[in-house]
């Protein structure tokens, strides 16, 4: 389970312990993207996301 936080995360971060629950990189990735599209999460700077809610 994914707890929410106020600071910044690692996009790598999130790849690794998506992967330790058997979701590969590509989907990670592209699941990142659609929750920064949908204004969820946003890259505050270049490879770290935070929750925006």
């Amino acid at each position: 389970m994914v707890s929410i936080q106020e600071e910044d995360t690692s996009i790598e971060m999130v790849v690794l312990k998506a992967a330790e629950s058997g979701i590969g990189r590509d989907q990670t990735l592209s699941d990142i993207e659609y929750l920064k599209f949908r204004g969820y999460v946003y890259e505050p700077k270049t490879g770290e996301i935070r929750y925006a809610l």
